[in-house]
């Protein structure tokens, strides 16, 4: 019967002794059967000839990648077609990278340096437990899995703790046997008590889930604890995110960082994001963007999309890096393509409002679509936005109403606001009044100030709901302070009449004069007025001539009659009837009657019709 090795490891000549020979026995160790004897590689083999046996007789591959691997003559085509994860029959090859970095396997080979890879910096036998984690099912350990069930502990097993381990998993997972995650807990618990790291680890996680035992978050920092401390990657990590949240255990953000930081220079990708987070947002240790940003690079060149993601956000913000749009598009783009949401929309929007040199609205909702179909609320209300205003699509207000609805659904204001819109008027979608209140108001008491303008309105006017102008003015006042100019306006209205207020003209003139200086003619005319009235102020014809110029100036009718009539009598400026008259001409030109008027009555004859 022809024999089937768990694994070759696949290595160039000058590797041999330092990591082929070594990891090899480390493996063999631990019940890995492992051929490595004939795949020696040497300047002018051919690769694909070369590892084909190897797959042919075993169920994985290592190769190991080196300076001198990447130096030896063969067709780059056929390394690339080969070094795929799925190769031949779905025969597994796990590269590990031995004394070579990132940018030098980048230069070979794209498709090489996007794989996750095992690296020898973390000592041979902290890769071969790795190694052991990515092929769970090697040939001798499947053995002991199938007589489990008949004889699941015996005292030939005792001292082997990695066989333990891996019934553990096979119970946990159903591989080879019924799935059984008590037994489960009481193999890794055996493997655990021997001091096998892997084991104290996957039994942590088990207590911290409640898997096949009542959950118990101080008992899996305690396992966590004691892996950690033998250097076990995972364990690291997972202790520091106990230690961040303060799971089981006192929160202690510099612990986690400590912890994070174990982790990270073992390689980890998951710590080293998470130790970049506390660096930019100065948590457990001295803020550092620039740190924050290494880290990052770290997680990002092992593919990671969240660091990608968080890289890309840095450089767009100009965090700890040179401020640069283009390497924040490289990095979420990388991030984006593997399908991670937030990168997705923040490409979307560089696209949508970027520089022009990149501004895309048809590629802004193509990543708009892909992160709302995902689920993101901002995406989906932009996504709305872009169907409602036909911005790199057709415009579609029903399809414009279905994502503002399910980003509404899921709480955005904006989406809230503009859903009531479209329910108001009724875009794309029947009109209904009510359903616009319900939406102004949901969007409205999480602060949006359009929808506190819109909602006092609403209640202003008995529209969707029974007139209350009490309500009105506690909208309007809310979306005053946060600065909006019409609700400014409203608020300045309803003080002047005594509407839901008690009258005030010193609180009228206040609001009128600040959506005046936001440059709302309306506003601008009512304070010019109180100015020539002597409102709530003295008589001041200076000043509402300064405001009745703004206020014309933009085209508002009646500002444009009053500041004829000023003109006229030399009110507050010297009497110039020639630049009444042009005055009175333009409101008129609005059909305004009292600009007819004093056409008529100074004896200018118009063809204008009044209304």
């Amino acid at each position: 019967m022809k024999k089937i090795w768990d694994v070759f490891i696949f290595y160039s000549a000058e590797d041999k002794g330092t990591i082929a020979e070594p990891l090899a026995r480390s493996l063999m160790k631990m019940g890995v059967t492992v051929w490595f004897e004939n795949f020696t590689l040497k300047t002018g083999n051919s690769f694909r000839k070369s590892i084909e046996p190897g797959l042919a007789k075993s169920k994985y591959g290592i190769v190991i990648i080196s300076k001198s691997f990447l130096k030896k003559a063969w067709k780059q085509k056929g390394f690339n077609d080969l070094i795929t994860k799925e190769v031949c029959n779905n025969k597994i090859i796990i590269p590990v990278w031995h004394e070579i970095k990132y940018e030098e396997v980048l230069k070979f080979s794209l498709s090489l340096a996007d794989q996750s890879a095992v690296t020898t910096s973390e000592g041979v036998e902290q890769i071969a437990k790795q190694i052991i984690e990515l092929i769970q099912s090697s040939v001798s350990v499947v053995n002991e899995v199938k007589q489990a069930e008949s004889a699941p502990y015996t005292k030939e097993m005792q001292g082997d703790v990695y066989r333990q381990c891996h019934l553990g998993w096979a119970y946990l997972t159903g591989e080879g046997v019924t799935k059984d995650e008590v037994k489960a807990v009481e193999y890794y618990r055996n493997a655990a008590e021997q001091g096998y790291d892997a084991a104290q680890y996957s039994l942590g996680v088990m207590y911290q889930n409640g898997t096949g035992i009542a959950k118990d978050e101080k008992k899996a920092v305690e396992w966590y604890r004691k892996a950690a401390t033998q250097g076990y990657t995972k364990a690291q990590y997972s202790l520091g995110v106990m230690y961040a949240t303060g799971l089981g255990v006192t929160k202690d953000e510099k612990k986690a960082v400590e912890w994070y930081q174990k982790a990270a220079d073992q390689g980890m990708a998951e710590a080293q994001i998470n130790l970049g987070w506390m660096y930019q947002n100065g948590f457990g240790i001295t803020k550092d963007e620039t740190k924050a940003v290494e880290w990052y690079q770290k997680a990002a060149k092992q593919g990671h999309d969240a660091a990608q993601y968080s890289l890309g956000f840095m450089y767009q913000n100009g965090l700890g890096v040179v401020k640069d749009e283009a390497k924040a598009m490289e990095w979420y783009r990388k991030a984006a393509e593997q399908g991670y949401a937030k990168a997705q929309f923040n490409l979307g929007q560089i696209y949508e409002n970027g520089k022009s040199a990149v501004q895309d609205v048809v590629k802004a909702v193509n990543w708009y679509r892909k992160a709302a179909e995902q689920g993101v609320a901002e995406a989906q209300y932009n996504l709305g936005w872009m169907y409602q205003n036909g911005l790199g699509i057709t415009l579609n207000e029903a399809e414009a109403v279905k994502w503002y609805k399910k980003a509404a659904e899921q709480g955005n204001p904006k989406a809230q606001c503009n859903l009531a819109l479209m329910y108001e008027y009724g875009k794309g979608i029947t009109k209904n009044e009510a359903q616009a209140v319900y939406w102004y108001e949901k969007a409205a008491k999480q602060g949006d100030a359009s929808a506190q303008y819109y909602l006092g309105l609403m209640l202003s006017n008995g529209r969707g709901a029974p007139k209350n102008e009490v309500k009105a003015v506690d909208w309007y006042r809310k979306a005053s302070e946060q600065g909006h100019v019409f609700a400014q306006y409203n608020l300045g209205l309803m003080y002047e009449y005594g509407k839901g207020i008690a009258k005030n003209n010193a609180q009228a003139f206040e609001w009128y004069q600040k959506a005046a200086n936001l440059g709302y003619a309306d506003a601008q005319f009512n304070l010019a007025m109180m100015y020539k009235n002597g409102v709530a102020v003295e008589i001041n014809n200076e000043k509402a001539i300064e405001w009745l110029n703004k206020a014309a100036q933009v085209g508002k009718a009646s500002a444009q009659y009053q500041l004829g009539w000023m003109l006229e009598h030399g009110k507050g400026i010297s009497k110039d009837l020639s630049n009444a008259i042009q005055w009175y001409r333009k409101a008129a030109e609005k059909h305004d009657e009292d600009a007819l008027s004093a056409l008529q009555r100074l004896g200018y004859h118009t063809t204008i019709k009044r209304h």
